[in-house]
């Protein structure tokens, strides 16, 4: 069964994905609010996306919450006091509503949060890398509630894994803008040619240029070098010291930006050289247009941003499993650094934990099917052994061969520890750390089962102890609960590996007495328990004698079920205690 943090990582590993391969905004933001709902149970989340004059915010995602609330808020308007999404937005900072009917900031939207059945409201603001705001990220709650250090934390991770989403897709939308303006250069042409005089006039351009530059011939015939390129910082980019130093005879290289009449720059790669134009010199300019290559500079950048700041450890091997690349996640979880790593097999990560059948299976999986997921044992470099919940996936070429395999990893090991503990407390007595009831009814079952098998007897014991009362009204409870530790300790020193001893509270304790032969054995097991309790305790400096009372009761003999077993075993245990006490009797249906 997957946990809420496995979904989490699931589709916060899908969104990242899908910003890689260029999928839908909607899609990814969408995923990404699923991610943070799947960590905090009852939240509801949104993300709105402000629009480039920074004065209203639209709604990217908001999976979960009511279509009408959706349509409401859409367009919403910036400012203060405009509930916890506009203030955050205007503001730049966090808002937490922990009440929204009480909050001056709903004063005006009450009818909005009960259309969303909500009653608290944090907005965390999305701002850029370059300090622009691009919206807000926003967790609704169904009660009145604020959020705790690890929610605030988990609402700011939140807001910049959106902040890196939503810049990158301005930038694209924004290059965008320019490629439609002059599709026609991006998808026929590669380049523009122009010729220059001494002069740095203009005598000739191409239908390409016209295209490239956005005038006619005879506007770009009018103009010189400096009207077509933009202002610019790097002294490299001085197109007419270039132009100089190509008529000199050194043709140049150079990339700088372009602008056109209606105000818009682009990126430019230029070359120049010296040559002949109709018998008088003159420097040929072959401009190509790089915004394209630019952007997927900055799509290169974005996802070395994300591989990088991924929470996740990442590990990407060839077909044959050396390591290629690690990010520092990776580094920060194994010990090893990045040079370690490289070139290495993946299999120096293994703990031992795991036989070849298990790699085996793995990686069929990854071939077959072309991902595997699941639990792995690693080691890290101090030799400490840490649990991953690893999902490894293949990269296939445009042959469809495996060209990488990429691996995503998180250390579980501090939720695998709660997870036994939370098992050891279920069925386990806190004090004594016997099995407790619920284990015990499992191995009665388990018990009763072998012993159908064996063909031999099941001894079920229920034990109290004699005047346990009195031994917490002289010493207290705390020593009280000290014997009961001393005598869980003398009862396993009693039986064999393979029976039982469990508590099931108070100074009440059942024995499952496994492999019986006959009577002889049962009665010898019997009486080593009553000697072995009836020994004085030394508990705290206290001398303190006690004695048990057992009832037993023999399985196939005793041909019912585990309830009755210890029914009938109890029935037994209360006819020694009417006898006397410290000794043991054997239930038959008589009584």
């Amino acid at each position: 069964m997957t946990s809420k943090s496995d979904e989490a990582l699931l589709l916060r590993n899908a969104a990242l994905a899908g910003l890689i391969r260029g999928e839908p905004l909607g899609g990814i933001l969408e995923l990404i609010a699923l991610s943070i709902e799947a960590e905090v149970c009852g939240w509801q989340c949104a993300i709105m996306i402000a629009n480039e004059a920074g004065t209203l915010l639209r709604v990217g995602a908001a999976p979960r919450l009511p279509e009408a609330y959706r349509a409401a808020i859409d367009n919403l308007p910036i400012g203060d006091g405009i509930g916890a999404c506009g203030t955050a937005a205007s503001r730049r900072s966090r808002i937490v509503s922990e009440n929204v009917a009480t909050d001056p900031l709903w004063q005006a939207f009450t009818n909005l949060a009960q259309l969303g059945g909500f009653a608290a409201c944090w907005s965390e603001p999305i701002i850029g890398p370059e300090g622009e705001l691009l919206g807000t990220f926003s967790a609704y709650a169904a009660q009145p509630d604020r959020p705790d250090k690890a929610q605030c934390e988990l609402l700011q991770q939140a807001s910049q894994l959106t902040a890196l989403i939503l810049a990158h897709e301005r930038n694209a939308r924004r290059l965008q803008s320019s490629h439609e303006t002059f599709s026609g250069i991006f998808h026929s042409v590669s380049e523009a040619l122009l010729i220059l005089d001494e002069q740095d006039h203009f005598l000739a351009v191409n239908q390409r240029a016209e295209e490239l530059f956005g005038r006619s011939a005879g506007e770009l015939l009018r103009c010189t070098p400096g009207d077509l390129a933009a202002d610019c910082q790097d002294p490299g980019c001085d197109i007419n010291a270039c132009i100089r130093k190509a008529f000199a005879g050194t043709p140049q290289h150079l990339e700088c930006w372009g602008k056109r009449p209606n105000g818009d720059i682009f990126p430019l790669e230029i070359f120049l050289h010296a040559g002949v134009y109709f018998g008088q010199p003159a420097v040929i300019a072959s401009a190509l247009d790089i915004s394209e290559r630019k952007a997927a500079e900055e799509r290169q950048k974005l996802a070395a941003s994300v591989f990088e700041n991924a929470r996740e450890g990442i590990m990407i091997t060839d077909p044959q499993g050396e390591i290629v690349e690690v990010n520092a996640t990776f580094s920060d979880l194994t010990g090893y650094s990045r040079d370690e790593a490289l070139g290495k097999h993946a299999a120096f990560l293994a703990s031992g934990h795991h036989d070849t059948n298990f790699y085996r299976s793995m990686w069929e999986a990854v071939k077959s099917v072309g991902h595997w997921r699941g639990e792995i044992w690693n080691r890290k470099k101090n030799g400490e052994i840490f649990a991953e919940l690893l999902t490894i996936s293949a990269v296939h070429n445009p042959q469809g061969k495996i060209s990488h395999m990429v691996g995503l990893f998180s250390d579980i090991t501090r939720q695998k520890e709660k997870q036994q503990e939370l098992e050891r407390l279920a069925h386990y007595d806190v004090l004594t750390q016997l099995p407790n009831r619920m284990l015990l009814a499992d191995r009665i079952s388990l018990s009763m089962a072998q012993t159908l098998r064996s063909g031999k007897m099941l001894g079920v014991c229920y034990l109290d102890l004699d005047e346990f009362k009195p031994v917490n009204d002289r010493y207290g409870h705390a020593i009280g609960d000290q014997l009961l530790i001393e005598v869980a300790h003398r009862l396993k020193g009693c039986v064999r590996a393979g029976d039982t001893v469990s508590r099931l509270g108070g100074d009440e304790f059942v024995l499952l007495l496994n492999d019986l032969a006959d009577d002889e054995e049962c009665n010898s097991a019997l009486e080593r328990i009553v000697a072995a309790l009836a020994q004085d305790f030394q508990v705290a400096g206290h001398e303190i004698r006690v004695s048990a009372s057992l009832g037993v009761t023999l399985y196939p003999r005793d041909d019912t079920n585990a309830e009755h077993l210890l029914h009938h075993a109890d029935e037994a245990m209360y006819q020694a205690k009417d006898e006397g006490r410290n000794r043991y009797r054997i239930y038959t249906p008589s009584g």
